[in-house]
């Protein structure tokens, strides 16, 4: 590219509107001749290299619906993800965060929870898997004592008491 279409450094609009009439032939040039090159790319020159590509693959379904409701909102499709993950990932930041209270000592505190099944989870934080399943509540707390030693298990009531109901959790 000719050094004088490079970035250009204006002191008003009028000075910039007279620069892009004074040049648009030599831009317009600029522009045939890298098409011809195949040198024309999406996005701004500012933007390259700065934010970096990810490629992730989608369930056409997905896409469809994210096309849709795209649409909706005057948006591209790959706009719109952006979008959608930026604030699922600002969610779960403030999720952590309010949570945070769930941590002692660097370590999260486990819950040890009763299963439809009858027998006893213990379970991390946020988790839909159970580290340990025991038959009792007993062998429930001491196996999360085993798997987080130094650090007490919350554990759910399982019978409503003058103090709480079974959706109380309490320290053993």
């Amino acid at each position: 590219m000719k050094e004088e279409l490079k970035k250009q450094n204006f002191r008003s609009e009028a000075e910039e509107a007279k620069w892009w009439e004074e040049h648009q032939d030599d831009l317009a040039n600029e522009f045939e001749g890298a098409a011809a090159l195949g040198a024309i790319g999406h996005g701004t020159a500012a933007r390259k290299g700065k934010t970096p590509t990810t490629t992730i693959r989608l369930d056409p379904a997905d896409i469809a619906v994210a096309r849709a409701q795209a649409a909706t909102h005057g948006l591209r499709y790959q706009t719109y993800l952006k979008v959608l993950i930026r604030e699922a990932l600002r969610a779960r930041e403030q999720y952590r965060s309010e949570h945070e209270g769930l941590k002692m000592k660097g370590k999260e505190r486990l819950f040890v929870e009763q299963r439809p099944q009858g027998d006893y989870a213990v379970r991390k934080p946020k988790s839909d898997r159970a580290s340990a399943v025991s038959r009792t509540q007993a062998e429930a707390i001491e196996r999360a004592r085993e798997l987080n030693p130094g650090t007490s298990p919350l554990v759910e009531r399982v019978r409503n008491t003058s103090s709480g109901s079974p959706d109380k959790w309490r320290k053993p």
